[in-house]
């Protein structure tokens, strides 16, 4: 869902008026500050512009999908692992 509203919806519309890259920049912004996490705000603002380049260079939001799937999927994997189950 987030990457419909971000990379589908979002992106493209402020891309028409600002550019690709004050567009990936913003968003990906907005994507951190969406997470409500100050600790993450730096990290998230990064993964989201990064979404927001394979949106540009990808064409659509199938590869950005993919790929934040994947950064979850490791995150719970080291949260999992963190507390040490197995």
């Amino acid at each position: 869902i987030e990457e419909i509203y971000f990379r589908g919806i979002l992106y493209p519309y402020v891309r028409k008026y600002v550019g690709a890259i004050p567009a990936a920049l913003a968003t990906g912004a907005l994507f951190a500050a969406m997470h409500q996490s100050p600790a993450q705000f730096l990290a998230l603002t990064v993964l989201g512009t990064y979404l927001a380049i394979i949106r540009e260079s990808s064409g659509g939001i199938r590869l950005p999908i993919i790929v934040h799937a994947v950064n979850n999927a490791a995150a719970l994997g080291m949260l999992w692992h963190s507390r040490g189950a197995s």
